[in-house]
């Protein structure tokens, strides 16, 4: 039986430029009013989604674990897990910050708009300081000039959760999956070992989606994201000051190497994923996912692409985030 639970964690995660300044985007009041309903979200996905497909070794393993949605967090790397405790801490901050990402980028697609502007978005997040944006970061709605009656268009609701509720699916699973095999603390451990462990807990989250027959879709929308947020080639002076961080000190990167495996994981159990009336239309939206992955790679494979971004992350200005359509 899972546990869902309201205490303010402290967010110990990964750090970036703006990360002191992010978590402010949102008003702590408004957090503390969807608090409730996204940690209930992401409870019944544990609930009846995960636990009736779970061996009897994982039944064992993840028995008592507690989900926690403090209302404080990274936007973007507010979730984490104590295997040992058996607790899984995915903050409020992080769920409407996700699910602000999702509508934005299901109203872009389905209204027609080039979709770069949220990975642009990301990109000046990590890049850009507050006073960029008239001193306080903003979230992604806003950023991203989306109505505020966006879902009710019907295609663009429908699409936004289904982003929402697997990419939550994935971020659970993940997080769930260091608890299963008790990982200990990543700051506790070489980095070769804590990203071993990453890799491990990418693809017990996959596993779960695929019993499940849930395609990752949510789950390619926050790799998207991630890789123009986490450290990455662009951030360093050499190669070998990068090769050094990824040896020494990264402990959750975001590595070709990691987007190779699941986009290899996904590609091959692409049958799986895909269930219901419309199975033939589903499997390729699953080989597509799986490419896109592989895609994600290539691009933390080219370090010139990399340090592209940046300089226009740098330079640009926020009015370009505006919904912008095809040349």
């Amino acid at each position: 039986m899972v546990v869902a639970s309201l205490a303010l964690v402290p967010y110990p995660g990964l750090a970036t430029a703006a990360s002191a300044n992010l978590a402010s985007m949102y008003n702590g009041a408004a957090v503390a009013q969807v608090q409730p309903r996204l940690s209930s979200r992401v409870a019944e996905i544990f609930e009846r989604a995960f636990v009736p497909n779970l061996l009897p070794v994982e039944q064992r393993a993840l028995a008592n674990v507690r989900l926690e949605s403090p209302i404080d967090g990274d936007p973007l790397l507010g979730y984490y897990s104590h295997s040992r405790n058996k607790v899984v801490t995915m903050s409020a901050t992080s769920l409407l910050f996700f699910e602000d990402l999702c509508e934005a980028y299901a109203w872009l697609y389905v209204k027609g708009y080039r979709l770069e502007t949220v990975e642009e978005y990301m990109a000046m997040l990590k890049y850009k300081g507050p006073e960029a944006f008239g001193g306080r970061y903003p979230p992604p709605l806003k950023a991203l000039g989306i109505p505020g009656d966006a879902l009710n268009d019907a295609k663009v609701n429908d699409l936004s959760l289904r982003f929402r509720n697997t990419g939550y699916a994935f971020i659970l699973g993940h997080e769930l999956g260091h608890v299963r095999f008790q990982h200990r603390p990543a700051a506790a451990l070489p980095a070769d070992v804590a990203q071993a462990n990453e890799r491990e807990a990418d693809h017990f989250a996959l596993e779960l989606m695929r019993r499940v027959g849930d395609i990752p879709m949510g789950a390619m929308l926050f790799f998207q994201s991630a890789i123009y947020y986490f450290d990455n080639r662009a951030d360093f002076e050499s190669d070998a000051e990068w090769n050094d961080f990824l040896a020494k000190r990264a402990v959750h990167p975001m590595t070709a190497a990691r987007l190779r495996s699941l986009s290899t994981q996904i590609d091959t159990l692409a049958p799986d994923f895909a269930r219901g009336p419309n199975r033939t239309t589903s499997i390729e939206t699953v080989h597509f996912i799986g490419q896109r992955f592989a895609q994600f790679a290539s691009f933390l494979n080219d370090p010139v692409l990399q340090r592209v971004m940046r300089s226009r992350a740098e330079n640009a200005r926020p009015s370009a985030l505006m919904p912008r359509r095809a040349p």
